[in-house]
Parts: structure tokens; sequence; C-alpha cells
């Protein structure tokens, strides 16, 4: 075969990986906005901040040109990316703010954590044998649930650091 009837496909690998290195670009710092924006409006009216969860994913998916299968895991995982930033902040805050077995028991607790919730994420490929729709489920499944922890660590910290609720 000549170099010359390699070449389009070598521009399709080079357009397919374009594509791809695009559409998992990370979050723009406009949408962990929009999140830190909600977060801190549910804490200042008693709101709910599971309202928050979606936000940008949701956003994303109501656009015509996201509903093939990688768009929408590219939206869910956009998303997921911004909520487990802020889990690592939260987490990192909380560890400082306790010490001794809390803390041990915190770090065992966000290890176990990390293990459900990747099995759970995981059913999805099994219920559809890894089908395409299995892609979007799963990210979604991920963010949700980052996003939930996040929640849950925040509240944590929260209650050992009232003083620092920001």
């Amino acid at each position: 075969m000549s170099s010359t009837s390699r070449l389009p496909l070598w521009r399709l690998a080079v357009c397919c990986l374009a594509l791809l290195v695009a559409c998992t670009l990370p979050a723009a710092a406009d949408d962990a906005a929009v999140i830190e924006a909600c977060l801190k409006s549910a804490d200042a009216d008693n709101g709910k901040p599971h309202d928050c969860i979606g936000r940008i994913a949701d956003a994303c998916l109501d656009k015509p040109e996201n509903q093939s299968t990688h768009a929408m895991s590219a939206c869910s995982n956009r998303e997921a990316e911004i909520w487990d930033s802020l889990l690592n902040t939260e987490y990192q805050r909380l560890l400082g703010a306790v010490e001794g077995k809390a803390k041990d028991d915190i770090v065992k607790a966000q290890r176990q954590w990390i293990g459900l919730r990747d099995a759970d994420c995981a059913i999805s490929y099994e219920l559809f044998d890894g089908g395409t729709m299995a892609q979007p489920i799963g990210a979604n499944c991920l963010m949700a649930n980052t996003a939930e922890r996040m929640l849950q660590v925040r509240a944590w910290r929260m209650m050992v650091q009232p003083e620092d609720n920001n």
C-alpha cells in the first residue's frame, strides 16, 4: 500500500483525536462559577443544594448538537470535573479540621466510597452489555454520585467549622 493511500486514513485519525480532545476539555471556569453561585444561594436562602446537581450537564444536554452518546457523556463529565474539584477541596478542608480517629475514619470512608461509586456506576455497562447507552448513563452516575458525596463531605466540614461556611 502506498503512502498516499494512507494519508486520508491518517487525516481521519487526527480529526477523530481532535474531536475527542475537544469533547473532553476541562470544565470552564464559568461552569464552576455557576455551581458555586448555586451552592452559595442555597446556603443563603436555606435552599436545597441538591438542586445544584445537573445545572451544567442539563444545560449542555439541552443543546441539539449534544445528542450523540459521546456528547451526552461529555456533558456529564464536564460537570463531574467541577464536583470532583469541589469534593477534593472540601475533603482537604475537612481533614484539616479534624484529627485522630475522626480523621482516620474519614479517610477510610472516602476510600470505601470511591470503590462503591465506581462499582455502582459500572453497573450500567453490564446492564446495557457495553452498548452505547451505557456510556452516558455511567457518566451521569459518576457526576451525580460525586456531587452527592461533595455535599455530604461539605456538610461534615460545616459541622466542625461553622465559622468558615464559605
